[in-house]
């Protein structure tokens, strides 16, 4: 929806929005329509520091996409899986089944900490399509979560920060402990995920949809939660990363864009991420 603001209508009007946007249909390859919008590069969509991804997509270069639309300081993607939805400005935000109802829209009004206060859209580094090292901007599958940061599912209120503060950095050091085993073995694809943001059609965590839990460049590595190997479909964390030194763009609900400095405080990043927990910040705190 976007595409026709940032000089890409022909592209825009290659899209079917009544077909899928990835993947297929028990088979039937519906998104083979797409292809042509699809394996289109959006120049406003990829960092010029940021090396080219390798490999192809649909049979084209990979497209790449440097930015992403943040659900806030949650580990959580989907806002209808539960009584608690993620706290930022965007979300997964359809029904799975027949009998979920979709969550409610996020207006402006809806972000009662200030647009300028709350961050819309953030940065990180394509991936490397390496999985036998470690990268920063790779997605370690660390396939479980510690006792304590999500007892009652995706849903459960300790997904989102400050709340789930004590689990979530537990869960971290657990992360960054498995991630030098991530890179062994012949399918080592399953445990570093190593794809993020290979391309920009798709609106989920790893493509389009990232969050605000730690600040850029961490020394800790992104990490999902989830046994399977499939998609991003997934909790986790998804986060900041740039090739710029000392930090990494943000854009906020008001349209202005920032510098984010690496050595921010994770309770800053919270507090940026979130759209309506009550949190005031002076802009020399980041």
């Amino acid at each position: 929806m976007l595409l026709p603001f940032v000089e890409a209508t022909n592209i825009y009007n290659a899209c079917n929005f009544s077909g899928v946007a990835h993947g297929d249909n028990n088979g039937t390859h519906l998104d083979r329509m797409q292809v042509t919008a699809i394996t289109a590069k959006i120049a406003s969509f990829v960092c010029p520091s940021n090396p080219p991804p390798p490999g192809t997509y649909y049979g084209q270069r990979r497209t790449g996409n440097s930015y992403f639309a943040s659900v806030g300081s949650s580990l959580h993607w989907h806002g209808n899986s539960g009584p608690s939805s993620p706290n930022g400005i965007f979300m997964f935000g359809g029904a799975f089944n027949s009998w979920e109802k979709a969550p409610d829209v996020i207006r402006v009004a809806s972000v009662l900490d200030g647009t300028s206060n709350t961050i819309a859209f953030g940065e990180w580094r394509i991936g490397d399509f390496n999985e036998s090292k470690v990268s920063i901007q790779d997605v370690i599958n660390l396939r479980q979560m510690p006792p304590g940061i999500a007892p009652e599912g995706w849903g459960d209120a300790r997904m989102n920060m400050p709340t789930g503060a004590a689990p979530f950095v537990a869960w971290l050091n657990m992360c960054a402990g498995f991630a030098p085993q991530s890179t062994q073995g012949a399918e080592n694809w399953r445990t570093n995920m190593s794809y993020l943001g290979q391309a920009w059609n798709h609106g989920m965590f790893g493509w389009t949809l990232g969050n605000t839990l730690l600040a850029p460049n961490s020394p800790y590595p992104n990490c999902r939660m989830c046994a399977w190997d499939g998609d991003w479909d997934c909790p986790g964390r998804y986060g900041l990363s740039s090739y710029h030194p000392g930090g990494g763009n943000i854009a906020f609900g008001d349209g202005s864009v920032r510098f984010l400095k690496q050595s921010t405080q994770a309770q800053v990043v919270w507090s940026l991420g979130s759209r309506d927990q009550g949190e005031a910040l002076s802009a020399d705190s980041y």
